[in-house]
């Protein structure tokens, strides 16, 4: 791609931006960034502006000077330093005047006020202060004092303030969702009792002429609006009429024109806006986006809010090479739940001229503080559809789509756990026969381990129903794991002998033969074990410090015989555990699931030393190696073609993980084989962070057969407002980049632009990706 069609990109992205309407938003920008951003102060108070009424305050408390004061009826309060009247009712206020009533007040150089109209006039320096914190100055103003109407003329300004409120939050936060509600409940207390530490200026306006109709509604006529810094902000808004309503927190604007450094971009005749931060019905900004076998991606989403409990996005996108595309996004709150809806339609693609389509559902709920409901639904229309229309790499190797409903209760004694899931393969290079068994559903119980006397025990009971699409073989599943253990634990080192039977029986059926049909296959399996360990300390000092050395060796002992009647069981959900952790060599049962119990009589001798930072208390750094000795061989596999494991010990294992400095982070695992004479697995990843918002990680890994891969990512801030990522995965025996992705976003108090570049493997071909957005701030825009 070429520079002519960045470019060209570009003017299509500030083009449409010219669409959008201010209403606010989830942040549009899409860059690919997680990266805590220290933006620059967002002051909205330029140099020059009038001063605030602090700064009126400590004037008028360092002038030594009289000052006359009159109250009437306890309603208003009037100071100055010279307090004239002519007996007719008028008062003439010359000096630091200021005149307040229980909530509001008005600083000024001179002052003319109408005891018995109560119309006052201000000439000079002039600002008027809300119980909301709202600052309006001008060079004079006319406004009856009770009634709080009137007109401010000459150089109007104002400034417009937020507060801000508690903001619960909910601890089942769905990923993407902002779970904060802000709170309904506004303090009325008088602004100048208030600190300044629960408020911010959100936007600020100048004008020819500002009316005052009420403490919450103004209308600000030829008026230039803007939520940035400066003297010269990078967006400001024009109209012929602005009107306020701060009740209602909206504003209404008409014959608008949005400017962008100083350009005008696009002209709204009328058009409604938030004066807060708070969520308003309207389009939001656009987003541009190429990719190689889709084209040009024009998207406008509109924002719907519903309800402050509930709202929705729907985002009709342009497919250049496709046709039309529909979005739509839904999302809900409660006290103890929440969920979003997604769902996405293109129909008749112009391509593949199918209907094409992806929908999903999350739900998150909590029943006081044990039960927990989660719900996961997912459909997509083909194998195809992640890899053409996904935006993150991650969601486009996903090879199933899942369905899952699980409901979880853990009390003091038992935790009980129901679920249903169902699998469908959304990859073309996946066989549907290999997918997973759907669980229809599964019911666990498990009673937490308890100690009576000097014994512990525990158990464990699970029925699940099994089916499958592909394969003829399918039925339940029934497991009842008793366990027993005698825990002995001391302040040296423990050593806890175990005993547990895992029973197994399943209900089988093959829908192409009678097999199975006449009885139960059932079976018994005793899993003895001891497990060990010493705890040995010593105090020693590297580089001036005093660290504590921890010195742990451990026993594994582990002894289960070989039941053979498993190679009937079918294999509803077992596999090989992940051997590439040290934790694994440490189980009662080497496999994954419950199909199998391995048959095994070995000892698993393992040494850990840990260095402890005495004066923080804080792990530097831990090593670890261990090797597994097998006393018979291993019959059991994962099927009954496996062949027998007869070697008699394990690889060498080294895991290691460490702090060189607060910033820096290191950890890796390895198995040596003695029969190769080599690696049989390498993992290594180092992470350094270098700020808050700046950190680079680098992974190696050597898989079990050999190949390399090689991973980086790399997060950054640089010049204040820039943030880049930068994330790869290499495939050293291919020679070729797995994925490749390059973002970028500018973001400043204003405006943002970000770009996305995406590279990665599609069907064995490399395919590309890229993604722009580009967004005004404030007035709706955040």
């Amino acid at each position: 791609m070429n520079s002519v069609f960045f470019r060209g990109v570009f003017m299509v992205a500030v083009s449409l931006v010219c669409i959008a309407a201010f209403s606010s938003s989830l942040d549009p920008v899409s860059s690919g960034s997680n990266s805590h951003v220290e933006s620059q102060s967002c002051d909205l108070q330029p140099a020059g502006f009038r001063p605030t009424v602090l700064q009126h305050l400590e004037k008028i408390s360092s002038t030594h000077r009289s000052v006359d004061q009159l109250q009437k009826d306890g309603s208003v309060s009037i100071e100055a330093d010279n307090i004239r009247s002519d007996g007719q009712g008028n008062w003439l206020l010359d000096g630091h005047v200021h005149v307040r009533n229980a909530q509001d007040g008005v600083f000024a150089d001179r002052a003319e006020f109408n005891e018995v109209t109560r119309i006052a006039r201000f000439f000079g320096n002039v600002l008027l202060y809300t119980k909301d914190g709202h600052h309006l100055s001008a060079e004079s103003m006319k406004i009856d004092i009770d009634m709080f109407k009137g007109v401010m003329r000459d150089n109007a300004q104002i400034h417009i303030v937020e507060r801000t409120s508690s903001i619960p939050k909910q601890d089942h936060a769905i990923s993407g969702f902002n779970s904060s509600l802000r709170s309904g409940n506004q303090d009325n207390q008088p602004y100048l009792s208030q600190s300044n530490g629960n408020s911010r200026f959100s936007a600020r306006a100048t004008a020819d002429t500002i009316e005052i109709n009420g403490e919450s509604y103004h209308v600000i006529h030829n008026a230039t609006v803007t939520t940035c810094p400066g003297e010269d902000p990078d967006v400001k808004f024009t109209a012929s009429e602005v009107k306020l309503d701060h009740e209602r927190r909206q504003g209404r604007a008409e014959n608008l024109v949005v400017r962008f450094k100083n350009v005008p971009i696009f002209f709204f005749p009328k058009v409604y806006f938030p004066i807060t931060s708070e969520r308003m019905t309207g389009f939001l900004f656009p987003r541009v986006g190429y990719q190689r076998r889709s084209g040009i991606i024009l998207s406008l989403p509109y924002y719907l809010n519903l309800h402050p409990q509930y709202d929705a996005t729907i985002t009709p996108s342009i497919i250049s090479k496709r046709g039309l595309q529909l979005y739509g996004e839904v999302r809900y709150i409660t006290e103890n739940s929440e969920g979003v809806f997604l769902g996405e339609v293109l129909p008749d693609d112009d391509i593949t001229r199918d209907d094409r389509y992806a929908f999903s559902y999350r739900h998150r709920q909590s029943y006081f503080d044990s039960a927990k409901l989660a719900v996961d639904l997912e459909k997509i229309s083909d194998s195809e559809y992640r890899s053409d229309f996904a935006d993150n790499i991650d969601s486009r190797a996903s090879v199933f789509s899942r369905q899952r409903v699980n409901f979880s209760f853990d009390g003091e004694y038992v935790r009980v756990n129901t679920r249903a899931m169902g699998h469908e393969v959304v990859s073309s290079h996946f066989q549907e026969d290999d997918q997973p068994y759907d669980l229809l559903p599964e019911f666990q119980l498990q009673f937490h381990n308890q100690n009576v006397s000097v014994f512990g025990f525990g158990a464990k009971a699970e029925l699940t129903r099994y089916r499958h699409e592909v394969n003829s073989i399918d039925g339940s599943r029934f497991r009842f794991i008793p366990h027993l253990s005698l825990p002995i634990r001391k302040i040296y080192g423990y050593l806890e002998p175990k005993f547990a039977l895992h029973s197994i029986r399943y209900d089988l059926r093959d829908r192409e033969s009678d097999r199975y049909r006449e009885y139960p296959v059932n079976e018994s399996i005793p899993v003895w074990s001891i497990d060990s360990g010493l705890y040995f300390e010593r105090n020693i000092t590297l580089g001036g410090k005093d660290y504590l050395q921890a010195l742990e060796p451990r026993l594994f002992y582990l002894d289960i015989p070989v039941r053979n009647k498993q190679d009937e069981f079918p294999k509803f959900d077992t596999g090989i555990g992940n051997d590439n952790s040290f934790y694994h060599y440490f189980r009662e049962n080497r496999f994954f699931g419950g199909d199998r119990v391995g048959d095994t009589r070995q000892i698993t001798a393992g040494l850990t030393s840990r260095f402890i930072d005495q004066e923080s208390g804080r792990q530097i750094g831990k090593i670890s190696i261990g090797q597994v000795y097998y006393f018979k061989d291993r019959q059991i596999g994962e099927n009954a073609e496996t062949p027998i494991e007869k070697n008699d010990s394990s690889d060498l294992l080294f895991e290691f993980d460490g702090a060189l400095n607060p910033q820096w982070e290191v950890s890796g695992f390895t198995r040596w084989s003695d029969e190769l004479d080599e690696f049989s697995y390498i993992s290594l990843l180092s992470r350094y962070e270098f700020n808050k918002s700046t950190s680079s990680e680098a992974g190696y890994i050597q898989d079990s057969d050999q190949r390399e891969y090689i991973r980086l990512d790399h997060n950054s801030r640089f010049a204040s407002n820039w943030l880049y990522r930068v994330r790869t995965h290499y495939s050293i025996p291919d020679d070729q980049f797995q994925f490749a992705e390059i973002s970028g976003t500018y973001l400043n108090c204003c405006w943002s632009f970000g770009v996305n570049l995406q590279r990665y493997q599609n069907d064995g071909k490399m395919d590309n990706r890229v993604m722009i957005s580009f967004s005004l701030k404030g007035l709706g825009g955040n």
